[in-house]
């Protein structure tokens, strides 16, 4: 499987979004993905969205659904995990804030925006092709890319 994430920098669109804005503020988030299977060369596009009552800050998806089993020498795929959130230890602010923060704190300290042991949606970013786009869009019509 593919996990696909988005780094949460200063060019990010989500830099300034906190835990209370997913409560208070109303956006989506649009995901497209496009490529091309190997197998076919068939191009595929898949789009998905989020609203912010969609999103749970503070927890990642456990990705523990793909396991290889040793005695027959083959990955076993289950469905048992598939969607199952465990809690990790984002901070409660957002990625600009706790920037800011970490700053006062050792103004001197060479800082890294990755809180550690955080989420991996804000430790890595696999954007495959320039054909994946993140957009996020604030309502009324505010397209920020």
């Amino acid at each position: 499987p593919i996990v696909l994430s988005h780094r949460i920098d200063e060019a990010s669109p989500l830099w300034s979004v906190s835990p209370t804005d997913l409560i208070t503020e109303k956006f989506e988030i649009i995901l497209t993905m496009e490529g091309t299977t190997p197998e076919t060369g068939n191009n595929i596009q898949v789009r998905t969205s989020y609203l912010p009552s969609e999103i749970l800050w503070g927890y990642k998806f456990e990705h523990s659904c793909v396991r290889f089993n040793r005695e027959i020498g083959k990955y076993e795929v289950t469905f048992d995990t598939l969607n199952t959130m465990v809690k990790d230890n984002t901070p409660c602010l957002s990625p600009k804030s706790y920037e800011e923060q970490k700053k006062k704190e050792a103004p001197d300290t060479p800082i890294s925006s990755t809180p550690v042991n955080s989420s991996p949606a804000i430790q890595k970013t696999f954007l495959p092709n320039p054909g994946t786009r993140i957009r996020l869009i604030n309502y009324p019509a505010k397209l920020i890319e």
